[in-house]
């Protein structure tokens, strides 16, 4: 069995999810700068979903944000 695949499986769900959060955080700030989307996303309500690895990433993300 490879190395590789166990920290593929472990690290990259953690990079992901920070990218999910930036994600986030550039919502929040057109939310409230940007006149073609303020106060016109409901951040409370924020979905994610991810499909292969991007599974794992999205329960890293709803655990922590």
């Amino acid at each position: 069995m490879s190395q590789t695949l166990p920290i593929i499986l472990t690290e990259s769900p953690k990079y992901w999810a920070e990218d999910i959060a930036f994600l986030i955080d550039r919502l929040k700030i057109m939310n409230e700068e940007d006149a073609r989307f303020k106060n016109k996303l409901d951040l409370d309500r924020i979905g994610v979903f991810g499909m292969s690895l991007g599974g794992p990433a999205t329960s890293v993300i709803c655990s922590k944000d």
